[in-house]
């Protein structure tokens, strides 16, 4: 067997060495954390604006796909234009995604331009009385993080942390049962 060898310029040589370097830095936390037995950290972002809650709702959509979704959505009546046709976007790319979203929400008017997604069988709301439940902030749960959006405002924070979010997965879910069947959407 023969081997080749090319001879590199001093330059390249380092440059990949602290390359190497600041991969390694970057991951000596997760790495400390592991030896020593801690838990990694919570994580938590903040967005603002139009253009933040539009990065909150597509965070780890790709890990969604044929997944489901569960949440405390808001009435829409304080939400500015922008975002409703966002959140309508949003929707679009939840059906095709095949996303399942499960709901708990407000009886209020302004959800009824909502009302021929609710019929799709990837939508199953609990629909509660206005006097009840007059939330104008939706907080849902993927796998992984929880999303908080305050629509007047135009901003967003995501705890990403598995623990948070099989904690408020399962109030949803207490919550869920407590509802009577009769006011399901579908």
């Amino acid at each position: 067997r023969k081997q080749l060898f090319v001879a590199r310029s001093p330059e390249e040589f380092f440059a990949l060495a602290e390359e190497r370097l600041r991969v390694a830095k970057q991951a000596l936390p997760e790495l400390m954390a592991m030896a020593t037995g801690a838990r990694p950290k919570v994580r938590t972002m903040f967005f603002e604006g139009i253009g933040g809650v539009r990065q909150a709702l597509w965070y780890r959509f790709e890990e969604l796909h044929g997944q489901e979704i569960v949440g405390f959505y808001a009435s829409s009546h304080e939400a500015p234009q922008a975002f409703i046709d966002l959140a309508f976007e949003w929707c679009d790319e939840v059906e095709h995604r095949n996303v399942r979203v499960r709901g708990i929400a407000p009886r209020h008017p302004s959800l009824e331009a909502w009302s021929d997604r609710y019929a799709k069988p990837m939508w199953n709301f609990n629909f509660v009385p206005f006097e009840t439940y007059s939330a104008t902030i939706s907080i849902d749960v993927g796998n992984t993080f929880v999303r908080i959006i305050g629509f007047r405002g135009l901003q967003a924070v995501i705890i990403d942390d598995p623990g948070v979010a099989k904690t408020v997965r399962q109030i949803f879910e207490m919550v869920w049962k407590m509802l009577p069947k009769s006011s399901l959407q579908n």
